[in-house]
């Protein structure tokens, strides 16, 4: 079949080819003609028997027949249960009491979807105290293997089966199984869903809160108003826990939870018999296809004196768009137009809602049970740090998931705090590997008290504080009021020079090391150029910080070269050197190439190459090796924000952004004799550095800060450390560089830094 739909394609274009015609329309013709021979495919008999027989072949079926209406990958569709689970369920014996609800399925199309929906459907009866019928309608689908195993599973007394002899649309059909028992509530359940547990039970028990309901609406991860965990949105990315175990979460932790809602949402709605009497059926005249027919009813209950509920503690998970494919939106659109001409009222009840979300401590609870439940599914044992930080990256993100992942070896949880960065009154909670959690999301200025809840219910019993830029300016204080309030303590790591710098990295106008002036030259630096503390003064900013670092239980700085700068300017403080725990025996083979006589040197400079890690230096070089023909050729493995390297001078190639597990990869095929690390601040740490010594690649540093006190301590085969002046003279730099690689020069990598425990050893007999 391939090589024929092969041969007319080509034999099209050949011909089509002849023609003078403009390319776009014998393109339109080929693919016109393509589109009939395909259509004839799927509809031949050959076809049609292939996929009755066919198992698990949906995404060829698919592809054949141009089916694009889903927005959820493969993976995370639903199935059509086996024959073995169909056979499960009728050798279960027969409920002998009289059904008072009937859950009624309409079924179109998506032989997979739908008898996915209908499996759950009669599945969790057993569950349910609340004795209920299934009532599946084929609305004359065109499928026709759907409706073969309809017909088939009828027959063994699994469900009620309607067919209608023509496709009446969504609302006739369903209003025709309405009136099927004119005694019994319904609950209308698309075909696109599955429901969990005891569901019908907790929504019955939510039909009784009150005593004029119309309508019961669940949790979904999408259902608007409904949805799950982000608010009026459909909901298709995957949970670190499936969608039965959310809807048993729901039920423990928002139990017997209602909020009324202005609306009742139809893909898994319980509607009272009492409402239907009252008001009538759905509007088949103004809403025969579907969509917005039940918010028309529901603004018809409401008039009437009737309410309706969201039920909290109830989760059914909603594809969502499998009836209507590519027409839905434009159908969307066309009738919420004739129901705001009708309710008039609506659209500001809508508003209103959204407005006021008073769902939204109940999607909170669910974001917390997520994690409570990860949390015990990874056996953590003792109370969790608080981690907070910024999301810019980098060396300061990558410590802190280091910690994170060493705290987890030892049973201990961790949660991040970050700021949001489109509105500088909100903060936002986040745990790795329960993603995502939209809900744990606090403003400054009038959230505390749901703040301290959540931390409550999370067991935090220490807060790890590693950089606060891009915070709001106030947000020391409000750490400092947490602590308090939680009755914790709280360390702080300085990863950089941000308490005494509000430019951070001790960089002054001229793009190199300041020197750390006093401060007076500082205050006119801060004034003449960009800070990341607002109007704040340098003193004013230093005092702050003082204070919010004086008030620690402990500040850790990552290496002594730190902890003397910072002695120099807050002397008071009791500092901590805590070297950032690594290994460097987990590359198998050392890979220090000697240089040949006569080859050019191959020098690598690994990472983002800012400025201030010394990218205006690199370019000097590179017109150096270019000017004079020195032996260098320069390899960025990484990327940098310097135009003139970007864009590819002579001896320099950019490699572009890696992920870090590549890095390897990389050396191998650059095959550098050194690597140069031309940072021009007092780094604190330099992650650069200890990739070089993990692949046993010579190292080169500047005299200045954390990288050259590390090359030190091993000594002169830990690497090699230039005077710093050098910065100013790279054909200085160069020329020493052309001098070297010549032998192999032995290299030693620092041990493995690690502790024995980080509850006693890195935090200092932390309490948890």
């Amino acid at each position: 079949m391939l090589r024929r739909i092969r041969f007319v394609s080509g034999w099209l274009l050949k011909n089509l080819g002849m023609l003078p015609l403009s390319p776009r329309v014998k393109m339109a013709i080929h693919d016109i003609m393509m589109l009939a021979i395909s259509s004839l495919i799927v509809q031949s008999r050959t076809y049609q028997a292939w996929q009755t027989s066919a198992s698990g072949t949906r995404r060829v079926q698919r592809l054949l027949a141009g089916d694009k209406d889903t927005q959820l990958p493969d993976a995370l569709l639903p199935y059509a249960p086996y024959a073995e689970l169909w056979d499960a369920l009728e050798a279960r014996p027969m409920r002998e009491d009289v059904p008072c609800i009937d859950v009624i399925i309409p079924v179109y199309r998506d032989y997979d979807q739908s008898l996915n929906a209908i499996y759950r459907a009669i599945e969790t009866r057993i569950y349910n105290k609340t004795p209920y019928r299934v009532v599946v309608v084929n609305d004359c689908s065109p499928d026709a293997q759907l409706t073969e195993a309809l017909r088939s599973l009828a027959q063994r007394h699994l469900f009620t089966l309607m067919e209608n002899e023509e496709n009446l649309g969504f609302v006739k059909t369903v209003n025709k199984a309405m009136r099927l028992e004119p005694s019994r509530d319904v609950v209308l359940l698309n075909s696109d869903t599955e429901v969990y547990h005891d569901w019908l039970d907790r929504m019955v028990a939510a039909a009784a809160s009150h005593p004029r309901v119309a309508t019961i609406t669940p949790f979904s991860n999408n259902a608007e108003i409904c949805s799950y965990p982000y608010f009026v949105r459909a909901n298709m990315m995957a949970l670190e826990c499936d969608y039965a175990t959310l809807d048993h979460l729901a039920a423990r932790v928002n139990h017997g939870a209602v909020v009324e809602v202005p609306t009742g949402v139809g893909f898994c709605m319980w509607i009272a018999r009492a409402a239907l009497d009252e008001v009538g059926y759905f509007d088949e005249e103004h809403f025969g296809k579907g969509y917005g027919e039940e918010n028309d009813f529901c603004c018809r209950t409401t008039a009437h004196g009737f309410v309706h509920l969201m039920a909290c503690d109830v989760f059914v998970r909603h594809v969502g768009g499998s009836s209507f494919g590519s027409s839905k939106n434009k159908l969307i659109a066309k009738n919420y137009q004739i129901l705001c001409g009708l309710h008039p009222e609506y659209h500001g009840h809508v508003q209103d809602i959204l407005r006021r979300d008073p769902m939204a401590m109940y999607r909170q609870a669910l974001d917390v049970g997520r994690i409570d439940a990860y949390w015990q599914s990874q056996h953590y044992t003792k109370g969790a740090i608080l981690m907070v930080n910024h999301t810019l990256g980098g060396g300061t993100e990558r410590h802190m998931r280091e910690l994170i992942t060493a705290c987890a070896y030892e049973a201990i949880p961790c949660i991040i705090l970050t700021s949001d960065p489109d509105d500088e009154d909100r903060l936002m909670l986040h745990v790795e590997g329960v993603q995502p959690t939209p809900n744990l999301s606090f403003r400054m200025s009038h959230d505390h008290a749901a703040m301290l809840d959540v931390l409550r219910r999370l067991n935090i019993r220490h807060m790890h504080v590693h950089h606060l830029i891009h915070f709001p300016s106030r947000i020391m204080e409000y750490l400092r009021s947490l602590s308090h309030d939680l009755g914790i303590a709280y360390d702080m790591t300085l990863h950089d020079y941000f308490p005494i710098c509000p430019r951070v990295n001790l960089i002054d106008d001229s793009g190199y090391y300041c020197g750390e002036p006093a401060v007076t030259t500082c205050e006119q630096c801060v004034r003449s150029h960009y800070s990341f503390v607002g109007n704040h003064s340098v003193w004013e900013w230093r005092f702050r910080y003082a204070e919010f670092l004086g008030q620690a239980r402990r500040v850790f700085v990552p290496s002594e070269d730190m902890h003397q700068r910072m002695k120099q300017h807050m002397p008071h403080l009791h500092y901590a050197v805590r070297v950032h725990a690594e290994r460097f025996d987990d590359v198998p083979c050392v890979r220090t190439i000697p240089r040949m006589h006569g080859e050019r040197l191959r020098v690598a400079v690994v990472g983002a190459l800012s400025r201030i890690k010394g990218s205006a230096v690199l370019e000097e070089l590179v017109r150096d090796v270019a000017g004079r023909d020195c032996a260098i050729d320069y390899t960025i493995i990484g990327y940098t924000d310097n135009a003139a390297l970007s864009k590819g001078l002579p001896h320099c190639h950019v490699t572009g952004a890696y992920k870090e597990h590549e890095i390897g990869q990389y050396l191998d095929d650059v095959a550098p004799h050194l690597i140069l690390i031309p940072s021009l601040w007092p780094e604190t740490y330099c992650y650069a550095l200890s990739i070089a010594w993990r692949f046993g690649i010579r190292p080169v540093v500047f005299d200045i800060g954390a990288p050259a006190e590390r090359v030190r301590a091993l000594g002169a085969e830990g690497g090699d450390v230039l005077p710093y002046a050098w910065v100013y003279e790279p054909q200085r730099i160069n020329d020493w560089l052309s001098q070297q690689g010549y032998h192999s020069q032995p290299l030693v990598r620092p041990e493995t830094v690690g502790y024995a425990s980080m509850q006693d050893d890195y935090y200092g007999q932390l309490v948890l």
